[in-house]
């Protein structure tokens, strides 16, 4: 995002959502399309939150937001350009724990790419940040919303932890209705098989978007080649 834009988060960040809507990410189109479709109620939890293309777009209508985002400057973004009431802001790191975390943000020409930042990656140029974590159990064991006619939508993009992320929020993938999707990258995870086996334990079907479609995945043996072309994949329980 070019710095100009951030001047504007009224205007720019419903933009950019509806954008990435409509040019984007196919999976937006997906979400909204799968809870329209069931009439789902919903919560939503951004976690990796960035500038909240996601928070623009699927806020308004969601009962609540949760936005997990540990970099305090795409916080304060959101909430400068974000008009509703529903939403919850957490500045901190989604994890399995609360210890404090090192937070790579890399330095580009100069500039600081918070869409990259990362705890497991490394840069040859970056700044270090140490931030409190937390687990979206313990977060979510307090939501008064919490009710199993309703549907949790969670989208998870953190470059290479979302193993992690998933330890701390078991107790909600197991108890509640979820749609989930993650971001998951082979390059930042060595170890994305774990994420899918997890997912295959809870009772979860395995999907990924193809052409704006849908499909299964039946086998983890497809998942590598599937990977090759695809880095976001969906996850649901109902």
């Amino acid at each position: 995002m070019k710095n100009v834009l951030l001047y504007f988060p009224k205007l720019t960040g419903p933009l950019r959502a509806f954008y990435n809507y409509f040019f984007g990410e196919p999976e937006i189109s997906f979400i909204a399309k799968e809870i329209k479709s069931k009439s789902f109620k919903y919560l939503f939890y951004d976690i990796g939150a960035n500038y909240g293309v996601y928070t623009f777009f699927f806020g308004k209508k969601a009962n609540k937001i949760y936005v997990f985002e540990p970099i305090k400057e795409c916080v304060e973004y959101i909430k400068s350009g974000y008009s509703e009431d529903n939403i919850v802001f957490i500045n901190k790191i989604a994890s399995d724990s609360t210890a404090i975390k090192e937070l790579k943000v890399p330095i580009i020409n100069k500039r600081k790419i918070f869409g990259k930042a990362s705890i497991v990656n490394n840069f040859s140029n970056f700044e270090s940040r140490d931030i409190e974590s937390v687990t979206i159990d313990s977060y979510a064991n307090q939501m008064s919303e919490i009710s199993n006619e309703l549907l949790h939508v969670i989208k998870i993009d953190v470059e290479g932890y979302e193993n992690v992320v998933l330890k701390g929020a078991l107790n909600l993938l197991s108890k509640q209705k979820v749609l989930l999707i993650i971001e998951i990258e082979q390059r930042h995870n060595k170890d994305y098989i774990e994420t899918f086996k997890k997912m295959v334990d809870l009772n979860y079907g395995l999907y990924y978007l193809k052409d704006k479609e849908i499909k299964k995945i039946d086998s983890l043996n497809e998942i590598e080649k599937i990977m090759s072309y695809q880095n976001n994949f969906i996850f649901k329980n109902y």
